[in-house]
């Protein structure tokens, strides 16, 4: 009688764990209403980690069209993950918000040292559609 009820319990949480990552999977393609892209590329659901690429297509930003890595997070349906636009100019750009089927509704904090060498923040809000 106790094998059936553990079975069941393990199958449960099995199920919950899955359940995690699939709100952010992997090969899965996000575009924002700017029309920048997030392509998550992998997931390690043990680490509540993932990898992926950013490419910028809003205007008025540098880098346009230019991809960058990125690395995050997640717990739940709250996500964050960070990227470096070193290859054309010397921004970082945290990004943190929540999943809910296929909306990703996040915030963004660009920062980055001006002219003067002064630092300076660019913060945003935005929202990705999954596209598969």
């Amino acid at each position: 009688m106790k094998l059936p009820i553990v079975a069941l319990v393990l199958g449960a949480l099995a199920v919950a764990s899955g359940a995690r990552a699939q709100g952010l999977p992997e090969q899965s393609l996000w575009k924002n209403s700017k029309g920048s892209l997030l392509l998550v590329t992998k997931v390690d659901e043990a680490a509540r980690s993932f990898r992926g690429t950013f490419v910028n297509y809003a205007k008025g930003y540098s880098c346009e069209g230019v991809p960058i890595a990125v690395s995050g997070s997640f717990d739940g349906d709250s996500v964050s993950m960070v990227g470096s636009f070193a290859p054309c100019a010397q921004t970082i750009t945290i990004w943190q918000g929540t999943v809910s089927g296929s909306t990703l509704n996040i915030t963004f904090d660009l920062r980055y040292v001006d002219k003067q060498y002064k630092f300076q923040e660019t913060k945003g809000a935005d929202t990705f559609t999954r596209q598969y």
